[in-house]
């Protein structure tokens, strides 16, 4: 039973992707083959009426109930859990989804996980140090699965057309970024009323809402001398086409303990659109790679490069290539189906033990 949430992009990425590629494989357990069903619930269900008839209960991140009462409905039903972390479980007070997480719950879930899956080594290494998890003693093992994609949907590899427009330079992705994209200011500024880039290039704004976060930003674009353009936010099932109107992806990243544990999707989903992508340092290092910018000056000297000659179009072709070879999506799935064997085997994780390993987690 996999939770899908509010439908949010990591419910997406990390819950309905992966189970409905598994969804009716045959598995071999205990030498007997198991056949795997795959349903999923929303916040507006009631979890009780499915969770009755589950095997494996499947999360990402916060369940949207207290762990003492998930915990209580999973011993009840005699439900394994597995949690599923794609970043580090604490923000910092700026970012907008602050209010919206709960690192204290989200550790609670970590201890009543019969399974914990994370997207990178770094993430793991980091889960570790907060649930007392080790490799090779007697508590569960941590499972790696990339956020790697697969060559099919609206992730189907689509090659880049050559735009003959305006070099078409944008920031892309959920509000959750302002902080990161707050580190752009100063260059939108200085490019911005620079002639010569205003006739050789745009700003595009890919996924504009309209609460006050955006308002913040678009308001960093006005009076500029260059065009901007504003690209409504699309549907989870559609967003990948926000690339269709972007040459190039701004991805600044703030330098601190949450960017390093991040996983690398916007590389992955620019890569299937062969669509360079600027990155900060904390990308360096990841599964995937792409053009780092160390300091301010950086960005402007990677933007001029790229539209010299329209380099920005040769380079994307290379970076897309790139990291599509280093994708492997049919191991994230044989990654994720060892997992559910290893959970389906294990023992409960009574209530009283989730008490036991729930002592040592504060609020915070």
């Amino acid at each position: 039973l996999g939770n899908l949430g509010n439908g949010s992009g990591s419910k997406l990425h990390r819950v309905k992707l992966p189970l409905e590629h598994i969804n009716g494989k045959e598995i071999e357990i205990n030498g007997e083959k198991v056949v795997i069903k795959v349903e999923f619930i929303r916040a507006n269900e009631v979890l009780d009426v499915k969770l009755k008839e589950a095997d494996i209960f499947y999360n990402n991140f916060d369940i949207g109930v207290q762990a003492w009462e998930i915990g209580v409905k999973l011993s009840q039903y005699g439900v394994k859990l597995i949690e599923d972390l794609d970043d580090v479980f604490y923000l910092n007070p700026e970012n907008p989804m602050f209010s919206n997480f709960n690192a204290g719950n989200v550790k609670r879930h970590l201890a009543l996980a019969d399974t914990i899956i994370v997207t990178n080594e770094r993430l793991k290494k980091h889960v570790e140090r907060f649930t007392d998890v080790r490799e090779g003693d007697d508590f569960l093992p941590i499972h790696i699965s990339p956020n790697h994609l697969p060559n099919e949907g609206q992730w189907e590899y689509k090659p880049k057309e050559f735009h003959k427009g305006k070099v078409r330079f944008g920031i892309y992705g959920s509000i959750s970024h302002l902080p990161d994209w707050k580190l752009l200011k100063g260059m939108i500024k200085i490019l911005g009323n620079n002639k010569k880039f205003a006739n050789q290039a745009k700003f595009v704004l890919a996924g504009c809402g309209i609460d006050v976060y955006w308002k913040e930003i678009k308001s960093w674009f006005k009076g500029l001398k260059c065009e901007v353009d504003y690209i409504p936010v699309a549907p989870a099932d559609n967003y990948m086409s926000l690339l269709d109107h972007v040459d190039v992806v701004l991805a600044p990243l703030v330098d601190n303990e949450f960017s390093w544990n991040k996983s690398s999707l916007k590389i992955a989903e620019c890569a299937m659109r062969d669509i360079f992508l600027i990155g900060s340092v904390p990308y360096a290092g990841k599964d995937l790679s792409c053009g780092i910018a160390i300091d301010p000056e950086d960005w402007q000297k990677w933007i001029w490069s790229l539209l010299e000659n329209n380099t920005w179009y040769e380079l994307g072709k290379q970076f897309g290539e790139k990291n599509r070879n280093a994708m492997n999506f049919q191991q994230r799935i044989d990654n994720l189906l060892q997992a559910i064997a290893y959970c389906y085997t294990s023992e409960y994780k009574e209530l009283d033990n989730f008490k036991i390993w729930g002592i040592t987690f504060d609020e915070n």
